[in-house]
């Protein structure tokens, strides 16, 4: 398929008459440049910490870098700008990875116990000089792609947009702020997974208290998050307000719809940020 017809297809927006417009961009594999690897960024020994500060001053902030591809990305601001003129209430963005920011906390050593592996030990050590570098945890998602996201939030910001993210696989169940130039861009509703194992896969040993605590204190963007169950979020849509509910299943072990828990979050109409929990 090319990929003209790929942008120009209908199937990639849906309207819900004047309640909102769902966009469907691809963000895996179309038109997103190669992502960074830290350890090609450290590669050749010498100063490790100097070579993320580096990177993180130069090409991680390279303007042309490329999350959609350069025609997926004047389609998706330019629906975004037309659905938002036509006055309708949502520009919702359903794709694949978060983009709202998240930061390794300073205290992450203290998550694996103090029995590490070689392995886990460099790994952890790693992160925390990526951190300092200013640098996210993960460079898989629109975190790895700075100016691009910065470009898509700026854009709806112009455009008058009330912008919502959906995403997932990250298998964690997450809430975000977005935010471009120090002012409120939108919202991000982060879906866990059905039965893919999280963060609490990597750190068994903690509670899901310490490592939620941890991320909130490091990326101000998160707002809420549950890094231990599994499940699927609902959203509620009306003329004033997104809700979003994060539903987490008591097991996975057998069929049942039992829930263990649900979290909501609501976002008001105007104000692209959600309401304190």
């Amino acid at each position: 398929v090319s990929f003209d017809s790929y942008i120009d297809s209908e199937e990639r927006q849906y309207e819900i008459g004047d309640l909102a417009t769902i966009f469907l961009p691809e963000t895996r594999i179309t038109g997103r440049d190669r992502q960074f690897e830290v350890d090609e960024i450290i590669a050749g020994g010498g100063d490790a910490a100097a070579k993320l500060r580096q990177f993180a001053e130069t090409a991680y902030r390279d303007p042309p870098r490329q999350m959609l591809g350069v025609e997926q990305e004047k389609w998706l601001t330019g629906a975004i700008a037309k659905s938002a003129r036509s006055g309708t209430r949502w520009q919702i963005c359903a794709q694949q990875v978060l983009m709202g920011s998240l930061f390794t906390p300073p205290d992450v050593a203290n998550w694996f116990g103090p029995d590490l592996s070689p392995t886990v030990r460099r790994r952890v050590e790693t992160g925390q000089l990526v951190a300092k570098a200013g640098l996210p945890l993960n460079f898989d998602s629109w975190d790895g792609y700075p100016a691009a996201r910065s470009r898509l939030l700026a854009a709806a910001q112009a455009a008058d947009a009330d912008f919502v993210s959906l995403a997932g696989d990250s298998h964690n169940a997450w809430a975000f702020d977005l935010a471009e130039g120090g002012r409120p861009a939108g919202i991000e509703i982060g879906g866990h997974s059905v039965t893919s194992p999280g963060y609490e896969h990597y750190t068994p040993g903690i509670s899901d208290a310490q490592r939620v605590g941890g991320l909130l204190g490091s990326s101000p963007e998160l707002k809420w998050a549950n890094t231990e169950d599994r499940g699927y979020v609902t959203v509620q849509l009306t003329r004033d307000a997104v809700t979003a509910n994060w539903h987490s299943v008591e097991t996975i072990r057998s069929h049942t719809p039992a829930l263990k828990s649900t979290h909501s979050m609501t976002a008001r109409r105007g104000r692209r940020m959600f309401e304190a929990a």
